[in-house]
């Protein structure tokens, strides 16, 4: 398991409310926290992406991307994509959800066009050719 510290700003909606609170998770398990979370009845929760660049920090702590193949898990707006793609050989990101794929199609900066491919699939029925990639990233996949 990956552990890091790193103050993440959130909002969710609880019995209809909606809550804003900062949260510190020093120490803590992201995975643990997010699953105490859904177990409080925390239905929708939007993050603010890595106000402090901590997360890309540690992915790039833990990965060299230079000229890798990438497969992408759960883009869903490419807001990890940006983080890395500028690395690699190629980036195949996949979701399911068609509306946060044109989003991501959208965003695309031009320099990356060529490099990254966003696709409306789910993991568990598209196929990929064996091998093709030398780096899966899934990020707020689970």
């Amino acid at each position: 398991m990956i552990y890091w510290s790193t103050k993440v700003s959130f909002s969710y909606r609880s019995d209809g409310e909606d809550t804003l609170a900062l949260c510190n998770l020093c120490g803590e398990n992201l995975v643990e926290w997010s699953l105490q979370a859904v177990q409080k009845g925390v239905h929708a929760m939007a993050v603010t992406h890595d106000p402090e660049h901590a997360e890309t920090r540690v992915i790039h702590d833990l990965i060299d991307f230079s000229g890798t193949d990438v497969l992408e898990v759960g883009c869903g707006d490419g807001r990890l994509t940006w983080r890395y793609a500028d690395r690699t050989h190629s980036v195949l990101a996949l979701d399911p959800d068609a509306t946060t794929i044109e989003q991501a199609r959208a965003s695309l900066p031009e320099p990356l066009r060529h490099t990254v491919t966003f696709q409306v699939a789910d993991i568990t029925s598209v196929e990929l050719p064996p091998a093709a990639f030398d780096v899966v990233v899934c990020s707020y996949s689970l």
